[in-house]
């Protein structure tokens, strides 16, 4: 079997090579001691045609039992060798698949289905396990288990060997044939479960849009076509199976009459031959089920050949964005720069033109603009979740392309508009990253977040279990939770990406001044469409089509009657008309 598809899986067998070689050494004593049981028999059927004494026949009885216990030992050994090696390989690439995965940057999972990369981990790993398995111990044990049944064979007729042979010399084209066969199917029958998989996946966290709209029938409609399709493709595979496997009967059959005739002939004028004749017709047998082994194995390998391919797709994605040299907070040099900065997304256009900023530790620093204008660009570069074209970004004086990214990210807290929360209990939402969550420094951060009163009110408190994505909470429970998470870190630089569009002023204005006694050193990029919360800052800068349009404070950008001033003057219009200002 080839290695080049598996060579990520190199690693993973090497370190089972205790349970690899216990199966490999069981397997060839098993193959080694097998045929001994037809010699037995052979003998006790000569002894009983030349009518001698019982005493050999029970000897060779005797015999006969101790092989067939030794068999049945050995074959569990090389069963947990070859299935437990197996077992463990699948678990440390699905390990590996799940680090490369985290590994990845956003942008990769804009252009990857959740259903696609759902398939690979579940159902491309139990392919590949089947096919380092019981596939692997297939293809390893037909040759051996061939060539020494063969010389037995061999040993007792020449001949008639060759002649039993003759109808099996078309199951290798036939082998061949149904295996490039099978990679074709196999690959299309994948690709139905990765669409299968997205519809589901899109269905159930669209539910509620669906049911809104109405359209539920529809949806199970298009769910119901695409899993005929699935189940199509997979009816292929099934029909070409259904005549393969009788084929190799119908050739294997052909094998055993042409030895029946043959030793009959024999028979006739040898009395003696009859029990070379049983012998003959049990290595037959065994000679006939690797032979169906390499059927089957090729069966599993071209399956599992097909599933290694689309797992090799993940694991030669290259990162986009690798951990720098190492780097430190430089004494005295501002918390976070940027010069000249500029960024334009892969194939698109310039989305942030020669920005440049200075903001130090303590500092708020406010950022407005339209939708669309390069704010939310402007964080993913902090965070390196992005590398600029141009310009750099300084984090305590140091380039955040020189720091280690888990480094850099421990130094960053972030909160975006919609928080990701996690079906976990709140205790470990706001902990996030902790392996041992501290239960008062997350009751200290959740008050600072305006949140305690509201934990403490809940039968469970901290342990209390939220639903996916928090869909038990408001839009700004979730806000402050995801607040209270960010300050677990004690960050030195906090990004809030309008972190408090969903709550009022008043909560606003109480967070930020609990927010600001308690970490008065970290400094804060606070990203918002209102102006009640951008007064909050003590600098603000505007951008308009990724450029640092305006800068000053509330006073100063009043008096330039720009973007800043029109949106002040939308809000105050907005509230005296008794609308909700955004």
């Amino acid at each position: 079997m080839p290695v080049k598809p598996f060579r990520h899986l190199i690693p993973q067998i090497k370190a089972q090579w205790r349970l690899f070689s216990m199966g490999i050494v069981a397997l060839l004593i098993v193959d080694v001691v097998e045929p001994y049981y037809p010699l037995a028999l052979k003998h006790a059927i000569d002894f009983i045609k030349l009518k001698q004494s019982l005493s050999p026949i029970t000897q060779w009885a005797l015999i006969g039992v101790l092989i067939t216990v030794s068999i049945g030992v050995l074959q569990y050994g090389w069963r947990m060798g070859f299935s437990g090696m197996a077992r463990k390989v699948e678990y440390g690439m699905r390990r590996k698949l799940f680090e490369k995965l985290l590994s990845l940057p956003p942008a990769y999972y804009l252009k990857h289905r959740l259903g696609d990369l759902l398939s690979r981990a579940m159902s491309d790993l139990s392919t590949v396990r089947e096919a380092l398995g019981f596939g692997l111990l297939t293809f390893m044990d037909s040759p051996i288990s061939m060539a020494i049944t063969l010389a037995f064979m061999i040993r007792l007729d020449w001949r008639i060997t060759c002649y039993s042979l003759l109808p099996l010399i078309f199951l290798p084209p036939l082998v061949m044939t149904v295996g490039r066969k099978l990679r074709t199917y196999s690959f299309s029958a994948q690709s139905a479960l990765d669409q299968l998989s997205q519809t589901a996946t899109e269905s159930f966290r669209g539910i509620k849009v669906i049911q809104a709209y109405g359209v539920s029938k529809e949806e199970a409609g298009r769910f119901l076509l695409q899993s005929k399709d699935y189940r199509e493709k997979n009816m292929t595979m099934v029909r070409l199976e259904a005549w393969y496997w009788p084929l190799i009967s119908v050739i294997s059959g052909c094998a055993r009459v042409s030895l029946f005739y043959f030793g009959a002939e024999r028979m006739a004028v040898d009395s003696q031959f009859l029990g070379s004749f049983v012998a003959l017709n049990l290595f037959l047998d065994k000679l006939i089920l690797p032979i169906m082994g390499l059927g089957f194995s090729t069966n599993q390998y071209v399956r599992g050949k097909v599933s290694v391919e689309r797992l090799n797709e993940v694991y030669d994605q290259a990162a986009e964005i690798n951990d720098g040299p190492g780097a430190a907070i430089i004494p005295g040099a501002p918390l976070l720069e940027m010069q000249e900065l500029s960024f334009a997304y892969p194939a698109g256009p310039r989305v942030i033109h020669e920005c440049d900023l200075s903001l130090v530790k303590g500092d708020w620093l406010g950022l407005a603009g339209r939708t669309g204008s390069g704010k939310t660009s402007l964080i993913r570069l902090i965070l390196r979740l992005d590398d600029p074209s141009s310009g750099r970004v300084l984090l305590g004086g140091a380039d955040v392309r020189q720091w280690e990214l888990s480094a850099l990210r421990r130094e960053v807290g972030l909160v975006m508009q919609e928080p990701f929360l996690f079906s976990e209990t709140i205790l470990e939402n706001i902990a996030f990253g902790d392996a041992e969550p501290d239960r008062a420094e997350a009751k200290r951060w959740a008050e600072v977040a305006d949140l305690h009163d509201f934990i403490a009110g809940l039968p469970e408190g901290y342990d209390s279990m939220l639903g996916e994505k928090g869909v038990n909470l408001s839009g700004g429970q979730k806000q402050r939770l995801a607040l209270a998470r960010a300050l677990y870190i004690k960050p030195r630089l906090l990004l809030l990406d309008d972190a408090f569009s969903a709550m009022d002023t008043a909560t606003e204005e109480r967070i930020v001044s609990r927010l600001k006694e308690a970490l008065p050193d970290t400094g804060v990029l606070l990203v918002s469409h209102r102006s009640s919360t951008l007064r909050l800052c003590s600098q603000l800068m505007v951008m308009e089509k990724g450029s640092l349009v305006e800068k000053g404070s509330h006073e100063d950008l009043m008096q330039r009657e720009g973007f800043y001033f029109e949106m002040v003057r939308r809000e105050q219009l907005a509230r005296k008309v008794g609308l909700a200002v955004d």
